[in-house]
């Protein structure tokens, strides 16, 4: 992430941290994903870290109504031929959903790439591939 500031651009943020818990109703422990890193790293686009990815996403999918397994092939055909992306998706723990992570040359390969992984979702969850959004 590049930080635009009043005096300049290049800007380079110091640290990221984020935790996604998953809980069942009865609170019981589905699934946490932790992600930490630092913008030094990330700036020195260090071989098997970062490499030539400049720009990550994810995309979680919550749910139990579709096999995981599917949304899973959903999600990898969707990101397969994407231009300057690396994608891998895998099943949550406890049948709990799916996941996808993804590592892009630039804002813009990420975008197609998780644009393409939302209508797929879709398409696998409601039969329905939505409609382009202008932004």
């Amino acid at each position: 992430m590049r930080v635009t500031s009043i005096a300049g651009i290049g800007a380079m943020f110091d640290r990221f941290q984020g935790d996604l818990r998953v809980e069942d109703p009865q609170g019981r422990l589905l699934t946490l994903d932790r992600f930490r890193t630092a913008g030094a790293v990330v700036a020195d686009r260090r071989p098997g870290i970062t490499g030539a990815f400049a720009a990550q996403g994810g995309l979680f999918v919550i749910q139990r109504q579709v096999a995981a397994s599917a949304l899973v092939a959903a999600l990898r055909d969707a990101t397969a031929d994407t231009a300057h992306v690396y994608a891998g998706a895998s099943e949550l723990p406890n049948r709990c959903g799916a996941w996808l992570r993804v590592m892009a040359a630039d804002g813009v390969a990420l975008r197609a790439a998780m644009t393409a992984a939302w209508q797929a979702v879709r398409q696998t969850l409601t039969g329905q591939t939505p409609a382009p959004r202008r932004k």
